[in-house]
């Protein structure tokens, strides 16, 4: 597989806060994409992957900033957050853990030649048990309502690091962050 330079495609990135925890998500776009339709599309695949996901997103969730960048470059510059999305879970209690809380859903596509992947922080996804959507590790559409939505919203809207649409699979991995979540053991946020 070829080698590609982080700064091969145009990139736009949204700040949020979900779950008390700030995170960052990037969404590139195809190699060949003007500055406007990288923050244009960007901004709107972010807020409709969340949206879908609402009713089980953190109550505290919100864009807080955004920040776009054309191919070949590699300072951003501040742009247009992606339109609020309301989530609807009550984060806060004895309700989610530290793990959960520093836990993703990760999404994984694949183009001629590179990768891509986009992780959600934030959503309410119980895998305490083997039955659980996401005990074994895995997601699939049929366990977890919106997540099609977030699939078919990333396939034609999100490129890989080559600069072309990469090509979604069909479930989401729920990943822990280690880094975060020591800490937030250690109360460092």
């Amino acid at each position: 597989m070829p080698t590609y330079a982080p700064n091969h495609t145009g990139r736009y990135k949204a700040h949020y806060i979900a779950a008390g925890l700030q995170h960052t998500i990037q969404i590139r776009q195809p190699r060949g994409s003007s500055l406007s339709s990288i923050i244009s599309t960007g901004a709107s695949v972010c807020h409709d992957i969340f949206n879908a996901l609402a009713a089980f997103l953190a109550d505290d969730f919100q864009f807080t900033a955004a920040e776009a960048v054309d191919q070949d470059l590699t300072d951003f510059i501040p742009c247009t957050l992606p339109t609020a999305v309301t989530g609807t879970v009550d984060w806060v209690g004895d309700d989610w853990s530290g793990k959960k809380r520093v836990s993703a859903l990760h999404f994984a596509g694949r183009a001629v030649g590179s990768r891509a992947g986009v992780f959600m922080y934030g959503i309410d996804v119980n895998t305490d048990h083997g039955a659980d959507p996401g005990g074994d590790g895995l997601v699939l559409t049929s366990e977890l309502a919106g997540l099609a939505t977030v699939i078919s919203t990333l396939q034609g809207n999100a490129a890989a690091v080559s600069g072309t649409y990469a090509f979604w699979q069909n479930h989401a991995t729920v990943k822990v962050n280690d880094f975060l979540l020591k800490r937030v053991r250690r109360g460092v946020f």
